[in-house]
């Protein structure tokens, strides 16, 4: 029961947080490094300061990654993240994950920021 209550507690912090911070509900490809592997995942809603991303591998929170967002097809942002939660997806096969964004190469934050503004919305 008190599984049901932290998952309930936790979904209900992710909801309150959408309403602070702007996202783009967008859905666009990520590109990030498993055991030497580069994999293919995609970004459910991004925002400046991190998103949602489905990815195959279910990485722990606390774990870093770095990730290649294609928010277009001439625009790319690299940037490296945090996982703060994770849950499967609907599919069952793939894995949500709430991520924190670190570090972003220069000039990378204020792309995203345009981009997010763009599409976004709070």
């Amino acid at each position: 029961m008190s599984v049901v209550r932290s998952k309930d507690r936790r979904s209900t912090e992710r909801q309150a947080d959408r309403r602070v911070f702007a996202r783009a509900h967008k859905i666009v490809p990520v590109w990030y490094r498993h055991e030497g592997k580069e994999r293919r995942g995609c970004a459910l809603d991004l925002g400046t300061e991190g998103g949602c991303l489905i990815a195959e591998v279910a990485f722990e929170p606390e774990q870093e990654l770095e990730l290649l967002l294609q928010l277009e097809e001439e625009l790319e942002v690299r940037t490296t993240a945090r996982v703060l939660w994770k849950d499967p997806a609907p599919d069952q096969r793939t894995h949500m994950l709430g991520v924190l964004f670190k570090a972003f190469r220069s000039g990378d934050k204020a792309v995203l920021g345009s981009w997010v503004q763009r599409y976004g919305r709070v």
